[in-house]
Order: structure tokens, then C-alpha cells, then sequence
């Protein structure tokens, strides 16, 4: 994509590479990266909704429970974030995020090297625990063996590298587009993103094995997420 952004004259875009080489389903290209754009969003919103409630679950603000009125607040504070003209104009909010991830990586990383009965101890039990709670992990499955636990969890893998849609972006507002700086920039990000999941995956699942959830952070004491 970005080898076909630096060939077009102009804004590049999805639009208009689509004009240009099959024009007559350009329309379609546009829906169906509005569509794809739409639900990725709406998978980052209920990641955060399935995190806030859970945080907030002893919440005087009783509103903070709901998974309704917690994605309802977040397309609120999403959506004119997504009218901005540029990627530079997201700096702030994408460098808050990227600290962001790396607080929770280093999370996951401290609950890993856990010290029994600790304040990092992913499984606290406490006399109010019921059964359900005493158990929090698991023996790890090395491979799951069915066809279809492989087609569930290759999404998610997927997920993690979801960001193919920025290539035009990054080339329209990169000062001196070369292939060199943009292969820089590209090799760099989807490097760091897979050590990212890399690290939050290992080290999750050595942690709670085959008990650990799609969204991790569901795992993790309530109190401390």
C-alpha cells in the first residue's frame, strides 16, 4: 500500500487507488474500509467496556457499571477524536496510549513474577473467595488440537496488527516519503507490536494457563485493574 501511495499523484488513500486501477468498484472499497474501520472500533469500545465495569465495580457512580452507558461514553470521547485532519493531531492522545500500553505490559509482567500472597498475587484468596474465584489458572495447553479453538484465537493475533489502514496517512504526512523512511517506520511498528504481544502473551499464559481470557486484564484481581 504505501509502494502504491509514493506511484499515485496527490492525496492518497484507499479511494483513490481503487479509482485508479478498478474504478468502477471504488464505491464499494470505500464501504467496505468504513465497515472494517467501524468494527474495529467497536471491538477496542467493548475491550474498554468489559475493563471499565469491571474497575468500577464498587463505584458510588452505579452508571460506571453499565456496559451501555460506559460504550456510550466512549464513542462520546471517540468520536470527535476521529474528526481530527491528521495523524499529528492525535499526537498527545497516541502517546498517552503508548505509555498506556506499556504500564500494562509491565503489569502483566510484575503479576507473572508473582511472590505467593503478595500484592502481585494474580490469585488472592481471601475468606469471602467462593470456589470459583479460589481457582484463577490452569495447566497450559501447548497446542489445542481442534481446528476450530485455532480459528477462535486467530483473530485476536490478528487484531494485534490491525493498522494497515494508516499506510496512505503516514505517507501523505511524512515529510521526504521515501521508501527507506517508510520502511523504517513500518518494520519498526509492526516489530514493536509483535514483541508487545509476544511478551503480554507469554507471560499472561504462564500465568493463568488455559484459564486466561481473550481480554486478559479480565483475569487480574478487580481491585487492581
Amino acid at each position: 500500500m504505501a509502494e502504491c501511495a509514493l506511484q499515485l499523484p496527490g492525496v492518497s488513500s484507499f479511494y483513490a487507488v481503487a479509482l485508479f486501477t478498478v474504478p468502477e468498484l471504488a464505491t464499494l472499497v470505500d464501504i467496505l474500509v468504513t465497515v472494517k474501520g467501524f468494527g474495529t472500533v467497536t471491538a477496542y469500545v467493548l475491550v474498554i467496556a468489559d475493563s471499565l465495569t469491571l474497575a468500577f465495580k464498587s463505584s458510588p457512580w452505579t452508571f460506571l457499571r453499565s456496559r451501555f452507558w460506559v460504550i456510550s461514553l466512549s464513542y462520546l470521547i471517540i468520536g470527535p477524536l476521529s474528526y481530527f485532519p491528521s495523524l499529528d493531531s492525535l499526537k498527545f492522545s497516541s502517546a498517552l496510549s503508548v505509555v498506556m500500553v506499556f504500564v500494562l505490559t509491565l503489569m502483566i509482567i510484575v503479576y507473572a513474577m508473582h511472590a505467593k500472597n503478595s500484592i502481585f498475587d494474580p490469585c488472592p484468596v481471601t475468606h469471602t473467595a467462593s470456589p470459583d474465584e479460589m481457582v484463577c489458572s490452569a495447566d497450559s495447553v501447548v497446542f489445542a488440537g481442534k481446528a476450530s479453538s485455532f480459528l477462535r484465537a486467530f483473530p485476536i493475533f490478528l487484531f494485534g496488527f490491525t493498522c494497515q489502514q494508516n499506510a496512505f496517512t503516514v505517507v501523505n504526512e511524512l515529510k521526504d516519503p521515501t521508501r527507506r523512511r517508510l520502511n523504517s517506520i513500518f518494520i519498526t511498528s509492526i516489530a514493536s507490536s509483535w514483541a508487545v504481544n509476544m511478551v503480554v502473551g507469554i507471560c499472561g499464559y504462564a500465568t493463568f494457563g488455559a484459564m486466561t481470557h481473550s481480554d486478559i486484564l479480565k483475569n487480574y484481581p478487580g481491585k487492581n485493574t
